[in-house]
């Protein structure tokens, strides 16, 4: 599936290796999660390379169960550049749909202590 895709781009006051560890750490996910939908980690040990599967509790009050998990699969791991993962759905039998969904953080330094954070995400 096919999307379009929108990012949002701010300049933080911190270097491109402390942003990276915390996007790497998804036990630090909720507290830069701007919803309110992510929660605790299910996996909790750091992010390492591409191919790996995390999992997240997530909430969300339009949700039937208000609560639910995603396993979210790594898909660029490019320390302290780019890091991004798909979202999917885990089925009974253990596997996982990815619909195509994602989130990408780049990371560009903007000086000594500075670092430039673009997320794309699919609209």
């Amino acid at each position: 599936m096919a999307h379009d895709r929108r990012s949002a781009t701010t300049v933080i006051d911190a270097p491109a290796e402390a942003i990276f560890a915390v996007l790497a750490d998804p036990a630090k996910h909720a507290a830069v999660d701007g919803t309110g939908s992510v929660r605790e980690p299910l996996d909790p040990e750091p992010l390492s390379a591409a191919g790996q599967i995390f999992r997240m509790s997530m909430y969300h009050p339009g949700h039937p169960d208000g609560t639910y998990k995603m396993a979210n699969r790594v898909q660029v791991f490019d320390p302290p550049n780019t890091i991004s993962w798909e979202p999917g759905n885990e089925a009974g039998d253990g596997s996982v749909n990815f619909p195509g969904w994602f989130w990408c953080y780049d990371l560009t330094p903007a000086g000594p202590s500075k670092t430039t954070v673009t997320l794309t995400w699919p609209d």
